[in-house]
């Protein structure tokens, strides 16, 4: 199983020290548990602490794309993306 929690705290602009120290444990601790067989619980805290959900710890399947609104393109990597997208065109309304 490969998850993404370096990637998703390089988006979240953390470091894996940063989320370590919030989930109130090592660096090495973390990494034990991100490299070996993490409970559903250690994954559901990280989760939590990213404030993400849970499944994009897991997504193997890059989301790439961009969409053109208003003569403005926008990049769109993650399900964050499209998500923060959609917050933006809904308090436009």
């Amino acid at each position: 199983m490969k998850l993404r929690i370096k990637e998703l705290c390089s988006k979240k602009n953390t470091s894996i020290e940063k989320l370590a120290k919030k989930l109130n444990i090592t660096r090495e601790t973390l990494s034990r548990q991100i490299n070996g067989n993490p409970t559903l619980e250690t994954l559901t805290k990280i989760a939590e602490a990213l404030e993400i959900d849970i499944s994009e710890l897991f997504t193997n399947s890059k989301i790439t794309g961009s969409v053109r609104i208003g003569g403005k393109t926008r990049a769109i990597d993650s399900v964050d993306d499209i998500e923060q997208l959609l917050k933006e065109l809904k308090g436009k309304q």
